[in-house]
């Protein structure tokens, strides 16, 4: 099994049991969707696209687990076993983020929400959040996912967090026009899908409209 030396078993379940449901019959585990196989013949670059993704990103966190083991192995410490016995919360600050950017401490307090057999430390959550195991950017206080998987909605979250790097507050013509001084052209995105991930790290400002101003500030 890929996670079971990095995640506790609550936490497998949690996650399985939140897409896929067990065949009474046979034990074996479906998706609670069924496959939309008339989506899969209308679109088959994508449906290509996003196997190969997932094939790459398995790929990549079991390279990432055994990088992170052997260092642990090589340490031989009271250091690596802590972190071994932390790894559960790369899980935990995935599926919080999931939701949108965070501070440590809110991530901290989100996760001890769902985790309540042990108390959970600012250290644990930053341990974490430096592990190579799991993806994750920074922007001034708040930690994000570093990607989506989709290059355009990436491409403009980049953007995004570039400027609120700098400024404390942006307006959405200023993330269009850097946007489109860096790629040449104009975002394709939706209003809706880039109010959205400006979302992740911002809040709109209630008096000035389009304007947005990083969360926390």
């Amino acid at each position: 099994m890929l996670f079971k030396n990095t995640t506790q078993k609550f936490a497998r379940d949690d996650i399985t049991r939140g897409v896929l449901v067990q065949d009474k019959g046979t034990g074996i585990w479906v998706l609670k969707r069924k496959v939309d196989k008339e989506f899969i013949q209308r679109f088959p670059e994508i449906q290509a696209e996003y196997v190969q993704y997932w094939d790459e990103q398995k790929a990549r966190i079991m390279n990432a687990q055994k990088t992170q083991e052997s260092k642990g192995m090589g340490k031989g410490g009271k250091e690596s076993q802590v972190a071994r016995k932390n790894a559960f919360l790369g899980t935990e600050v995935q599926r919080s983020l999931t939701a949108g950017g965070m501070s440590a401490q809110e991530l901290r307090l989100d996760i001890q929400k769902r985790i309540t057999d042990k108390a959970i430390t600012d250290d644990m959550i930053l341990q974490t959040l430096q592990s190579p195991a799991i993806e994750v950017t920074k922007v001034r206080h708040i930690y994000l996912l570093a990607a989506t998987g989709v290059a355009a909605n990436d491409a403009f979250r980049d953007t995004v967090f570039d400027m609120f790097r700098e400024r404390d507050r942006v307006t959405k013509e200023d993330i269009r026009e850097e946007y489109e001084r860096r790629k040449g052209s104009a975002c394709s995105l939706t209003d809706y899908v880039m109010r959205s991930l400006i979302r992740e790290v911002a809040e709109r400002d209630r008096h000035e409209k389009d304007t947005w101003i990083l969360k926390g500030v």
